[in-house]
């Protein structure tokens, strides 16, 4: 709403006037979400998203805040700061904190956005399938339609990864159909929702090329100010949709994807020179997919094994899988090398199977019997 700053501002300015009440500590976390959002100041942000949660910390009468001022500060201004596991788990306390309460609009956010970074973080597939289930069900049944809705979408995702689809390239099964006709009906938060999962969805398939489309298609009918809260998903979506875009241009030469994928790689550095730590990884990544653009064989090997090192090291499972994955596409393609191409992806096959992803397995599997037959 356009009004939102408005009324953030005007309860910011009742808690000065009047002093701290329950309702200070949400108004502090939604002046850093607007300082994050708007300003992208991530330093005063901090600040004052610090200040909110100081108040539920040593104000017990603030409890009933306390489920709001987590999903705030942790959804939308301290993914920037702090490891994406530990604002997990901050956003796990906010949605037991408001179910305790009875703040459950704020505790299904909070299981909204618990679920989509654990899915980030490489949580293994069948535990996070079964933590969606349980969330999903509670949300439809409190009526908390949209955060309900949403979560079925990276839901679905993680559905055709496990190899419980009918084809694992197509948004559609138990959680979530996806049908473009829907987009008229949708607000711009649910759009992006569904677009998000289509990149992860071709991201983690290789579907490079038409992912990289659905990103052209978000960015044509959106501005990044219509389609950034601020969210860490925003911050992710971007750099997915960099590596679906250089991989895209090596592929079909289009100037469009190596534009959009330039964008994006520079939001993504940006955001590590501010010291957002959650993103190295994939920074690494996009540099290694720019050289390998360039034709930069020897810089492309040195930055995939950089983001294979800096993803284990984050212990995400996923990424270590998809990069190594990438990295034998890269090195059988440029250097024709049958060795390092086999290592890279049947080290991949062990990664997808801890995951949990039964498709990607699969896939793989047959492109090692492709390279065994070409040999």
């Amino acid at each position: 709403s356009p009004y939102l700053p408005l009324a953030i501002l005007k309860s910011f300015n009742w808690s000065i006037k009047y002093g701290v009440s329950e309702y200070s500590p949400s108004a502090f976390a939604l002046v850093a979400l607007v300082l994050m959002a708007q300003l992208k100041d991530f330093e005063l942000s901090r600040t004052w998203a610090n200040y909110a949660l100081n108040l539920i910390r040593t104000r017990k009468e603030y409890e009933v805040a306390r489920s709001r001022t987590l999903f705030v500060t942790h959804g939308f201004v301290l993914h920037a700061s702090l490891p994406y596991q530990k604002c997990a788990q901050r956003l796990l306390e906010g949605y037991r904190s408001g179910m305790s309460t009875g703040d459950t609009e704020n505790a299904c956010w909070n299981a909204y956005v618990y679920c989509d970074i654990s899915f980030y973080t490489g949580k293994n597939l069948r535990r996070l399938s079964a933590d969606w289930e349980v969330y999903t069900n509670q949300m439809f049944s409190l009526q908390k339609m949209q955060p309900c809705n949403q979560s079925k979408h990276l839901w679905q995702v993680a559905q055709n990864l496990m190899g419980l689809s009918d084809d694992p390239f197509v948004l559609k099964g138990k959680a979530y159909s996806f049908d473009e006709t829907e987009f008229e009906t949708m607000g711009i938060s649910t759009v992006v929702s569904v677009y998000n999962s289509l990149v992860y969805l071709a991201y983690f398939m290789c579907d490079d090329i038409n992912g990289a489309d659905w990103a052209l298609e978000l960015y044509t009918k959106y501005t990044e100010e219509e389609m950034d809260p601020g969210t860490f998903i925003n911050d992710s979506l971007r750099a997915h949709i960099a590596v679906l875009c250089y991989s895209a241009a090596r592929k079909s030469k289009k100037k469009q994807y190596v534009s959009l994928a330039r964008k994006c790689h520079k939001h993504v550095r940006t955001i590590g020179k501010k010291g957002n730590p959650n993103l190295t990884h994939m920074e690494k990544l996009l540099d290694a997919e720019f050289d390998a653009l360039k034709g930069r064989k020897s810089e492309a090997r040195r930055n995939y094994e950089a983001a294979i090192t800096l993803a284990a090291r984050k212990g995400i499972v996923s990424e270590q899988a998809i990069i190594n994955e990438r990295y034998g596409d890269f090195v059988f393609e440029s250097l024709i090398d049958y060795n390092d191409t086999s290592y890279r992806y049947r080290h991949a096959v062990e990664l997808y199977e801890e995951w949990g992803a039964a498709a990607k397995v699969q896939k793989l599997q047959k492109k090692l019997e492709n390279l065994t037959v070409q040999r």
